[in-house]
C-alpha cells in the first residue's frame, strides 16, 4: 500500500510539472499578441519587424522540435526539458535587458528552443504511463491547461506589464523557467526501457523509423490538416491578433486584450471537450467539427472586414479560440492512433516541425508582406482571404485520415524491440 501511494505522488509531481511546463510554452507562444504592439511603439518597428518577431520563434520553434523528438525517443523526456528550459532561461533574460531588436531576436530564438520539446514530451510520457484508450481525454486536459498559458498572456499580461513594466515580466519568467528545469529533472520519469538502450545504437539505425514515417500518405493527410489549423489559429491569436485589433480597427488597448482573453477561455475549454468527443466518438469526428466552425469565421473576418463591430470581434475570437486547442487535440489524437509508443516523440516533433514552419513562420511573413506599413484595414483582407483556402483545404485532407496504426510502423517498431 505504501509503495502504491508513493508511486502515485510521483506520478502526480511528474504530470504535474510537465502540463506546467506546457503552460510556460503556450504563454511565450501567445504573449506575442501583446508585446509585438508594445515593441511597436517603444521601438519604433515596421510590420516587417514584426512579422519577423512572431517569425522567429515559430521558425526556432518548429526547427528544434525534429531533433528534439528523436531524442526524446532515445534518452527520454526527463533531460531534454531540464537542459532546454535552461536555454530558454537564458533566451527570456536576453529579452528583458536590451533594447536592441536584434538581441531581442536573439532571445526569442532561445526561448523557442527551449520549450520545443515540451509537447512531444508530455506526449512521450502519456503514451507510456497512459492506458491507449484514455489518451485523448489526457491530451485534452494537458491541451487545454497548456493553453490556459495563452488566457494569462492576454488581459492578465496587460495588466502585470502595466503594473511592474514589461521588463520585470520577463525577469520574472526566468526564474520560473529555472524552476521548471529542476523540477522536470527530479520528477519526470522516463518508463519505456528502450530509451535506454537506445542509447548505444547507430545512429542510422535511429533514423530507420523516421524514413519509415515519413513515406507514409496518411501521416502526411493528417499534418496537412494540423497545419491548417495551426497557421490560422496561431498568426490570428499570437502574431497578428493583436495588431489587427488595434492598429488595423483601431480598437482600444484595453478592449483588443479582453477580445484576446475571450479567445483563451474558449480554446481552454476546446480542448477538454475535444478529448471527451474523441474518447466517445472518435478523433477524426471532433475534427470535422471544429474544422468547419474554424472555416465559418475565417470567412467572417475575411469577407466582412471593414464591418468587423467589436460584439463581432468577440464572437469571431470566441469561435476561433474553441476550435483552436479542440482541433489540435483531435489532431494529436489521430496521430496517436497511426503511431506506437516508441514513435511517439519522433511522430509528434517532426509533425510540430511541419506545422510551425509551413504555417506559423511562413504565414506570419506573409502577414507582414502584405500589410502596408501603416497597417490600413485594407491590407489585412489578402493574409485572411489566405486562411480560408487553408482551412477548406485541411478540411478536405481530413476526409482521407484513417484512424489506425500504420502497418509499416507497428512492423519496424517490432524489428526495433527485438
Amino acid at each position: 500500500m505504501t509503495k502504491k501511494r508513493t508511486g502515485n505522488k510521483k506520478t502526480v509531481g511528474m504530470f504535474g510539472i510537465i502540463f506546467i511546463a506546457y503552460f510556460v510554452v503556450n504563454f511565450h507562444r501567445y504573449a506575442g499578441g501583446i508585446s509585438a504592439p508594445i515593441l511597436v511603439e517603444e521601438l519604433a518597428l515596421t510590420p516587417s519587424q514584426v512579422g519577423l518577431f512572431g517569425a522567429i520563434f515559430t521558425y526556432c520553434y518548429a526547427f528544434a522540435n525534429f531533433p528534439a523528438g528523436i531524442l526524446i525517443d532515445k534518452f527520454g523526456s526527463k533531460r531534454l526539458i531540464a537542459i532546454l528550459y535552461l536555454i530558454a532561461a537564458v533566451g527570456t533574460f536576453m529579452i528583458g535587458a536590451t533594447q536592441n531588436f536584434t538581441i531581442i531576436l536573439l532571445g526569442r530564438a532561445f526561448v523557442a528552443i527551449g520549450i520545443a520539446p515540451v509537447y512531444a514530451a508530455a506526449s512521450k510520457v502519456n503514451a507510456e504511463w497512459v492506458a491507449p484508450e484514455k489518451f485523448t481525454v489526457m491530451n485534452g486536459w494537458l491541451q487545454s491547461f497548456g493553453r490556459a498559458g495563452g488566457v494569462i498572456a492576454a488581459t492578465p499580461l496587460a495588466l502585470i506589464i502595466t503594473a511592474i513594466g514589461w521588463r520585470n515580466t520577463y525577469y520574472c519568467l526566468v526564474v520560473i523557467s529555472l524552476v521548471i528545469a529542476i523540477a522536470a529533472y527530479l520528477l519526470i520519469l522516463d518508463k519505456d526501457k528502450t530509451a535506454e538502450k537506445q542509447k548505444n545504437t547507430q545512429k542510422s539505425k535511429m533514423m530507420k523509423g523516421f524514413s519509415v514515417l515519413v513515406k507514409q500518405p496518411q501521416y502526411w493527410l493528417t499534418l496537412v490538416f494540423m497545419v491548417s489549423l495551426n497557421a490560422t489559429t496561431v498568426n490570428i491569436f499570437a502574431n497578428w491578433g493583436g495588431v489587427l485589433l488595434t492598429q488595423g480597427l483601431g480598437f482600444d488597448s484595453a478592449v483588443s486584450s479582453n477580445i484576446l482573453l475571450t479567445g483563451s477561455i474558449a480554446a481552454v475549454l476546446g480542448g477538454i471537450l475535444s478529448g471527451y468527443i474523441s474518447a466517445k466518438k472518435s478523433a477524426k469526428f471532433a475534427g470535422y467539427i471544429g474544422q468547419t466552425l474554424l472555416l465559418s469565421a475565417c470567412i467572417i473576418l475575411a469577407f466582412f472586414t471593414e464591418q468587423l463591430t467589436i460584439s463581432i470581434c468577440y464572437v469571431t475570437f470566441f469561435v476561433i479560440g474553441l476550435v483552436e486547442m479542440y482541433v489540435i487535440a483531435s489532431g494529436f489524437s489521430l496521430l496517436r492512433t497511426q503511431v506506437t509508443t516508441k514513435f511517439v516523440g519522433t511522430a509528434f516533433g517532426f509533425g510540430n516541425l511541419i506545422i510551425w514552419i509551413c504555417g506559423s513562420s511562413l504565414v506570419s511573413q506573409l502577414w507582414g508582406v502584405f500589410i502596408p506599413k501603416d497597417y490600413a484595414l485594407s491590407g489585412f483582407k489578402i493574409p485572411l482571404m489566405f486562411h480560408v483556402v487553408l482551412v477548406a483545404t485541411g478540411l478536405i485532407c481530413l476526409k482521407f485520415v484513417k484512424e489506425k496504426p500504420i502497418t509499416a510502423l507497428v512492423d519496424e517498431g517490432n524489428k526495433r524491440s527485438e
